[in-house]
Order: C-alpha cells, then sequence, then structure tokens
C-alpha cells in the first residue's frame, strides 16, 4: 500500500475477510479517500504506480468528476495479490433518489480489478444499488441470487440481516448487487453498520457459511474471532468470476475522515 500512503490524503480503512471452497482469504485491505481528497490525476498515478492495465484509465478518469469516495483494495494471493480501484457515486445517487423516490437500480460503485504482473487478468464490474428496499425485500433479492447454491451460504446472509433488523427495527440497509456483463460473476451486498453489529455477533453466521463452503468450523472461528470486537461493516456473497461460490466479511478498521 506504500503507492497510497504516498498519496498523503487522509483515509478510512476496512479489511476483510473472504471464505471460497479452497480457504479463507485474509489479508484484505480496503481503503477510502473523500474524492476531493484524491484528485484524478493523483488517483490514477496510484493506479499506474500499482500497474493497472492502461486500458481502464479513460474509464476512470471521465468517471471521478461524478464521484465521491474514491476507493482501493488489495488482496493477497498465491502467486500475486489482486488490486482493485473503485468510485463511488453516492452524494449523486442519494440526490438523485430524494428527488424521485424512484427505486429503479442505479449504480453505485465502478470497479476495476487486476493481477499486477499477470496482464490477462482484469475486469471492470458495475455495482448497482437498488434504492428504497425494506430489509425483506433485500433478504427476498439475497435468497433469488443465491438460488441454486448451497442453503447454509443463503441462510448465512440472510440471519445475519435479520438479527441487523432485531438490532434496528426501523432501519434499511443499503443494497447492492454485482455483474461484470459477462461470465458467472454475479453477487450482492448489503451494508450493515446502521445495526452496529460486531463481528462476534456475526460469529454463528460465519460458521454456517464456512460450513456450506465445505471450510472447517474451528478455522473459521479461530480467523473471526481474532478480531470479534470490531464493528461489522457489510457482507458480500455469491458466484466470483471463477465460478465459486463466496462469502466476504467486512468490519471496520478506521472511519472515513470527515471531509
Amino acid at each position: 500500500m506504500a503507492a497510497i500512503a504516498r498519496s498523503g490524503a487522509a483515509y478510512g480503512r476496512e479489511d476483510s475477510v473472504k471464505l471460497e471452497p479452497t480457504g479463507i482469504v485474509t489479508g484484505r485491505v480496503l481503503v477510502g479517500f473523500h474524492a476531493g481528497a484524491m484528485p484524478k490525476h493523483t488517483m490514477l498515478s496510484v493506479c499506474r504506480e500499482l500497474e493497472m492495465p492502461p486500458g481502464y484509465e479513460q474509464v476512470l478518469s471521465d468517471a471521478h468528476a461524478r464521484a465521491s469516495v474514491v476507493l482501493f483494495g488489495l488482496e493477497p494471493r498465491q502467486g500475486g495479490a489482486t488490486v482493485r480501484a473503485y468510485l463511488e457515486f453516492w452524494d449523486d445517487v442519494r440526490r438523485q433518489v430524494r428527488a424521485t423516490r424512484s427505486r429503479a437500480p442505479r449504480l453505485l460503485h465502478l470497479g476495476v480489478k487486476w493481477a499486477p504482473g499477470h496482464p490477462d487478468r482484469h475486469g471492470l464490474t458495475n455495482y448497482v444499488c437498488h434504492p428504497l428496499l425494506s430489509p425483506a425485500e433485500a433478504i427476498g433479492r439475497m435468497t433469488r441470487l443465491m438460488a441454486g447454491g448451497d442453503p447454509r451460504l443463503v441462510a448465512a446472509g440472510t440471519g445475519l440481516v435479520g438479527m441487523a433488523m432485531r438490532r434496528v427495527p426501523h432501519e434499511t440497509f443499503l443494497y447492492l448487487e454485482a455483474e461484470d456483463g459477462t461470465g458467472p460473476r454475479r453477487s450482492y451486498d448489503i451494508n450493515l453498520y446502521k445495526a452496529r453489529l460486531s463481528l462476534g455477533d456475526a460469529l454463528p453466521c460465519a460458521v454456517t457459511a464456512a460450513e456450506g463452503l465445505g471450510l472447517g468450523r474451528a478455522a473459521v472461528e479461530a480467523v473471526l474471532s481474532s478480531h470479534a470486537g470490531r464493528t461489522l461493516g457489510h457482507i458480500s456473497a455469491g458466484r466470483a468470476r471463477g465460478g465459486h461460490a463466496f462469502m466476504t466479511w467486512y468490519y471496520e478498521i478506521e472511519p472515513m475522515p470527515t471531509p
């Protein structure tokens, strides 16, 4: 993350644990900047230093003016890390939804993923917000999206949303779905910060997900218990680019600084 640190801008940070059939991926880091603190030229400079394929520069450059947040993610893997750059259009989307009260899907994040040193491994993902969903409606979409998969993976996600509903019964939760346009990738992401749940609170659901993915209970408990006091941010689950199922648990390390 040295390239990001050299930008000199203050950022918030989330870490995450990803569960997939081949094991548990730790060390995943996501840092976010207010777009005013990460202007377009700085963002592109960081992307170049992180070896983003140059074909994506124009896409990010064109979209930066609309963005309210710029994010970078790092996921360590055997054979080399994968890197992500995202633009988030939260202020624009919120303004449109408040003005129209429309439930029409809207692009909230634009994401580029690549693997430095592997020019064939890259892609662009749209993260589409479904605004004004009730928690029950979000659970319905999650269940339909996960249809055909192991029911324990479905139960882990919907059970956690149910827990959040009981904690804050009058709140709604931001719900997204991600698609690459080609290939099997399809997943959801639901933001549960409002519930102020901890990873410790979520551990039983994580164990259920792990069992649905064929992972050992003890290994998942050991990883998540070490962060049990951290605030659970959001969860995502579905099918990855490679076609396998996954579930990811994001937790807050450092909140986004006030702009």
